[in-house]
């Protein structure tokens, strides 16, 4: 690879640099109190479960990490992760493991300002099944204190189901 032109230089740059899509994270940082709310199938009572998720920038404000630690259905549940905006394709990205699962769940997808709606899409398989669900992740921010998570799947049938709500309070 030869030498990069100003040009070039100057989009690396840019690529690395934390810009105006990482601003729309912010509401996200700091604690928070969560009240998990999940259904197995559509109809049901939800599974209610409750939790402390810590949300810090990291890597000179290019991606928030989040610290989870709760409980899901009666035992001790932990998860971490990172969201961040991506320069390059103008999309958020995120990562995402915890104790439930020895996959790792990625997504992409775009922020609508007007409604202050994060809209994000990936993929999981169903370890019970092995079938491909395609996963729906909304992030609402209500305003700097309050957001709120929703998680939808669509299985192979085409159906989309909401499997979990997240309200996230700021700790005091």
């Amino acid at each position: 690879m030869g030498e990069m032109t100003a040009e070039q230089q100057q989009a690396w740059m840019e690529a690395a640099s934390p810009s105006d899509g990482h601003r729309e994270l912010e509401p996200m940082v700091g604690t928070f109190n969560a009240v998990v709310k999940m259904w197995m199938e559509p109809g049901a009572d939800p599974a209610v479960s409750e939790g402390v998720m810590v949300n810090e920038w990291t890597l000179g404000g290019r991606y928030i990490q989040h610290t989870y630690k709760g409980e899901s259905f009666g035992g001790p549940f932990e998860g971490q992760g990172f969201m961040g905006f991506n320069n390059t394709t103008r999309e958020y990205e995120g990562l995402w493991i915890d104790t439930a699962s020895t996959a790792m769940s990625t997504e992409s997808g775009a922020y609508d300002a007007s409604t202050k709606t994060f809209t994000m899409h990936g993929d999981m398989v169903c370890p019970s099944t092995k079938d491909k669900y395609s996963r729906r992740d909304i992030v609402k921010i209500i305003d700097d204190d309050n957001h709120v998570m929703e998680m939808y799947f669509t299985g192979p049938d085409g159906n989309e189901m909401k499997n979990m709500e997240i309200t996230y309070t700021r700790a005091k």
